[in-house]
């Protein structure tokens, strides 16, 4: 990496050389002073990583859909069922030991 404002060459992950940076410690700037950061020139262009997934034929995907569907109806079902079921037990919570069922 160089240096953002000399350009020398530095190590480590620093942004400015020890010679630029006591330098401009001798002229410090004020918290919450717009500053302009030099542009990088010669950047290399970052390519596109490929894509993990792999293409499935159209017969599997529609085979992977219906299990889908599958198992969230079962899930709406057992969720319906509980809700059911709890809404029973608060109706007989509510009106005491002596409720009766409706069916």
């Amino acid at each position: 990496m160089n240096c953002m404002k000399c350009g020398r060459e530095l190590k480590d992950h620093q942004v400015f050389c020890p010679e630029c940076l006591a330098v401009m410690n001798d002229y410090p700037v004020k918290p919450g002073t717009p500053i302009l950061l030099p542009t990088r020139q010669n950047l290399p262009v970052a390519q596109p990583k490929p894509s993990k997934k792999k293409a499935r034929k159209p017969e599997e995907q529609v085979l992977r859909l219906r299990s889908a569907v599958r198992w969230l109806t079962l899930a709406l079902i057992v969720t319906l069922l509980a809700f059911v079921a709890a809404a029973l037990m608060m109706l007989w919570l509510l009106d005491g030991p002596g409720w009766q069922p409706l069916f």
